[in-house]
């Protein structure tokens, strides 16, 4: 087969524009202006659908935007993101689901510049890369770096150091991890402390007023006065203020400070009381032979405070540098005579002293009682056992003691000095119940005895 030359290959085989010239020969002059005309409507439709082709910003899946282009759609998102950078500080990113799509739009053209800068932004979430704060594994907070992280924690202990030697943890495992969040979940320190010291919840306040004290606060609020002196660390009792304000709430933090440390105090050492008997006192009589002393020891203790209130103390060391030595007191035992009489009486003989006033009507009115001579502080004693029903002043008694004996059966012991019994307490027969005085409507130290049967006086000399 013989190849033909490449110039001859052309001449047989005729580009298209020579088709198209002995195509457009052939057409007479009507037929050609049409198709002319025709090749002209199309191309101008081809430029204006080409003008109103745009782009389409979907965010989230939505269009917030149409751009003029791809392009522009794409130089605007970057321009807003180094304008956020630029102001917040911060490394930022889109937050959300962001597509381009070009679309055919005969109804608007598309944005560009200013104006599609203002039509985005109001639409873009950002996302920053921050420091967590992570409580037990769960983060709680986010701030911007970790220097600030670590200023909210360091503020945190320095709150509840008891002192300066203290040992001070937190109570949970804290630690500090790279988080990416949105912009507005970054929190400022003040912000960040606030929230970890009350868990989130607001605090309820209270401002004072002229008469309030801590005690009636913590009462009204339901709480402790150590809960509400931890809950206000600079509030001191005995400086209040008019118009200071007041934590009321106890809330319960995210994070809890444990301070501990050893503390040396000295310490008094309490004496025992030892007692004996004396036969020269009379039963119920005391007296002091030997007054005791105080001891003296040195306790370490080791305490332990969780958000500034003490939660435990333990002891450990101690040393005594000084034993205390016993109180000493003798006690007695010695029994008054019983009776004056014969022997067959119901009823001892309250004090030493003869009878100065007898029983029946004196100075026109009934003396209910005896009087018994004794100098002041002279010892009386139960003229029988029972139990006290009262101790105290009784009008012109002055001082006065009642002992119920049973079976209807009352003792009086009147203008007494001083009371060595009190009511309810059981006493024996010849037990020290008071001293001799003049007490209420008297003119001298005696003893005004009575003895009442169910109720009504009776002559005590029969009695005793």
């Amino acid at each position: 087969m013989t190849c033909l030359p490449r110039a001859q290959t052309r001449k047989q085989n005729p580009g298209y524009s020579q088709l198209w010239m002995q195509f457009s020969q052939k057409l007479n002059g009507p037929m050609r202006l049409f198709i002319l005309a025709g090749l002209a409507v199309l191309l101008v439709s081809s430029l204006v659908l080409l003008s109103y082709r745009s782009c389409a910003v979907l965010v989230d899946g939505n269009v917030v935007a149409l751009a003029t282009s791809r392009q522009e759609a794409t130089r605007v998102l970057a321009q807003l993101v180094d304008q956020k950078r630029q102001h917040d500080g911060l490394e930022v990113t889109i937050n959300q689901d962001l597509k381009l799509n070009g679309i055919w739009d005969f109804n608007r053209q598309g944005l560009a510049g200013e104006q599609l800068k203002e039509q985005l932004m109001g639409s873009l979430v950002y996302q920053s890369n921050g420091v967590g704060i992570a409580v037990e594994g769960q983060v709680v907070a986010a701030l911007s770096d970790e220097v600030a992280a670590k200023q909210v924690l360091a503020a945190l202990k320095d709150r509840y150091t008891v002192n300066e030697v203290a040992r001070v943890s937190f109570a949970e495992s804290v630690e500090l991890v790279d988080v990416v969040v949105p912009e507005s979940d970054l929190m400022d320190f003040d912000t960040t402390f606030e929230y970890i010291l009350t868990g989130g919840e607001e605090v309820q306040t209270y401002t004072l007023r002229e008469g309030d004290n801590l005690w009636d606060l913590a009462v009204k609020a339901g709480v402790t006065m150590e809960e509400l002196e931890a809950a206000n660390p600079g509030v001191k009792h005995d400086r209040l203020q008019i118009g200071q304000v007041v934590n009321m709430s106890m809330n319960s933090p995210l994070i809890n400070v444990v301070a501990s440390y050893e503390k040396t105090v000295t310490e008094e050492i309490p004496y025992r009381v030892q007692e004996k008997q004396d036969n020269s006192l009379y039963l119920g009589e005391r007296k002091v032979v030997e007054p005791g002393r105080l001891g003296e020891k040195e306790v370490i203790y080791r305490l332990v405070y969780r958000n500034g209130l003490e939660i435990d103390r333990e002891v450990v060391a101690e040393k005594v540098n000084q034993p205390a030595e016993p109180r000493i007191v003798a006690k007695g035992n010695r029994m008054l005579v019983a009776s004056r009489s014969s022997g067959n009486s119901l009823l001892g003989w309250p004090a030493a002293g003869g009878i100065v006033s007898a029983y029946g009507p004196r100075g026109g009115r009934m003396h209910t009682g005896i009087d018994i001579a004794g100098n002041t502080g002279a010892p009386v004693v139960a003229s029988e056992a029972g139990r006290v029903v009262s101790a105290s002043y009784q009008g012109g008694y002055g001082l006065m003691v009642v002992i119920s004996h049973g079976g209807g059966v009352h003792t009086r012991y009147a203008h007494l000095s001083s009371a060595a019994v009190k009511s309810g307490q059981q006493v024996e027969k010849g037990q020290l119940i008071g001293r001799v005085g003049s007490t209420g409507n008297s003119t001298g130290p005696h003893l005004h005895f009575e003895v009442l049967i169910n109720g009504q006086h009776k002559n005590p000399v029969t009695y005793l």
